[in-house]
């Protein structure tokens, strides 16, 4: 993976779409309003971002690689902002034209890292055939120096069904790659593109039904593949991606070992994907390298890009294990939880259970391999799971009591030994990175994230 990640600063990417600036109003709330039911905030700080097919070609700059960025903003404050944080990132904006209508902004209210509410300022109708034209013009004379296209489409106006086409047939009349982020409604507009990367409710809207099994994920996925003739990659949040190409499916658990946030996650998955495919990677060596990518992605706030130096610190780790990606001590623990949903759930349940045989497989490939390098590991993970199971018991207690309208008193005793379960399983986790190096402390013992959600 080192070979193809030192090839990133070679690399010139184009990327096409709808350029957004994300603005976040940060503050504390700890009162609601008498005028209406809403919190009150008291703002201490403003800033602003880089969105949509921004933030992927500031995320292709952070990766080393060389971003020339095109679309279209307004005539006004929010488009000189966008402009001046593009020349910080290091973008180029060549191919930034100016449309009569607002610079897009999205405006988030957060207080105590929670989003209150989020203010669009926008204009979604189609763009004008005088600025289609100008695109796909520039596009067609200067695609030959670039070595791969990103389509980031967030149904903003900017990408058309003419316009689509014209990038597919361009890219593949020079042998590029191009990778495309779409709305489920531009879907088909991308036929014969590199590939494209929907998330699950995305892939679910363009298959025409939700996905309630793995079953249902691998009859939909093959049957989208067959349909755009495209490698089809879907993100599924916290169970991490599937991938189809040729005739397979190919199983990714998630990388992140804590999510903070999925803004501009999928620009930053694309950006990784089209400079490995740019760089001689093969589809599925891209997939890796881009879902570990997101994955630490989501473990920033905000709109966040992610630099070549994480992605060469995330390759160097695989030397130690060369099938782990994320903190041992996480491995363990959701091999563990996998471990006991496959012990005691029903065939029923875990027929219905999304990826959970797919993700229990993964992880207990990985598992084996570890305990040969490091011995130890097979004896903690003996205490996770007796620890996990105990979780597990006393979580089902609660919910029975519930049931059964069990004392106050009694529920309280459960959460309280939960509490300190978890604390003893925040020593093992620690006890792991200490005796390994191979994670971080946990440092918040019994914070939601840390605890499992097991049935």
């Amino acid at each position: 993976m080192q070979d193809i990640l030192k090839k990133f600063p070679q690399k010139t990417i184009a990327v096409i779409g709808d350029l957004i600036l994300d603005r976040y109003i940060l503050g504390d709330a700890d009162r609601i309003s008498p005028e209406a039911p809403a919190p009150v905030v008291a703002i201490q700080n403003e800033k602003t971002a880089l969105g949509g097919a921004a933030n992927a070609a500031a995320n292709v700059a952070a990766m080393s690689g060389k971003a020339v960025l095109v679309g279209g903003i307004g005539n006004d404050e929010a488009g000189k902002n966008m402009l001046q944080l593009l020349r910080k990132s290091g973008v180029d904006a060549s191919g930034v034209f100016k449309f009569n209508r607002p610079t897009t902004e999205k405006t988030r209210v957060v207080a105590r890292s929670q989003t209150i509410v989020r203010l669009d300022r926008e204009d979604s109708a189609y763009i004008d055939k005088n600025l289609e034209n100008k695109i796909l013009g520039f596009v067609a004379s200067n695609i030959k120096n670039w070595d791969g296209l990103i389509v980031s489409d967030y149904a903003k106006g900017l990408i058309t069904e003419k316009l689509a086409k014209g990038l597919v047939g361009l890219s593949r009349r020079h042998r590029k790659s191009i990778v495309v982020d779409t709305k489920p409604k531009h879907f088909f507009f991308f036929k014969g593109a590199t590939v494209l990367t929907p998330n699950k409710k995305e892939a679910e809207s363009v298959a025409g039904g939700m996905f309630k099994s793995t079953a249902d994920l691998k009859l939909a996925g093959r049957k989208i593949q067959k349909k755009v003739a495209a490698n089809v990659l879907v993100t599924l949040g916290a169970n991490g991606c599937a991938l189809f190409s040729g005739n397979r499916m190919s199983y990714l658990p998630s990388d992140a070992s804590e999510v903070f946030d999925v803004t501009g996650a999928g620009d930053t998955l694309a950006a990784a994907m089209v400079l490995a495919l740019a760089s001689g990677a093969k589809i599925f060596q891209a997939t890796k390298l881009s879902n570990a990518a997101a994955g630490i992605a989501v473990g920033k706030t905000g709109t966040a890009t992610v630099s070549l130096r994480e992605l060469k610190l995330w390759s160097a780790s695989k030397k130690i294990l060369p099938n782990v990606s994320m903190p041992l001590p996480d491995i363990v623990d959701r091999y563990t939880i996998a471990k006991l949903k496959m012990a005691r759930f029903t065939p029923e349940q875990k027929a219905h259970e999304f990826l959970l045989e797919e993700e229990f497989a993964a992880f207990d490939t990985v598992m084996s391999e570890i305990k040969k390098r490091i011995p130890a590991v097979a004896r903690w993970e003996k205490e996770l799971y007796k620890i996990n199971g105990q979780v597990w018991d006393l979580e089902s207690d609660i919910r029975r009591g519930k049931e059964r309208k069990m004392k106050l008193e009694e529920i309280g005793r459960r959460a309280l030994a939960i509490r300190d379960i978890n604390a003893k399983r925040a020593d093992l986790r620690n006890k792991i990175v200490h005796e390994t190096g191979l994670g971080f402390p946990d440092h918040k013992v019994g914070h939601a994230s840390e605890i499992p959600k097991l049935a």
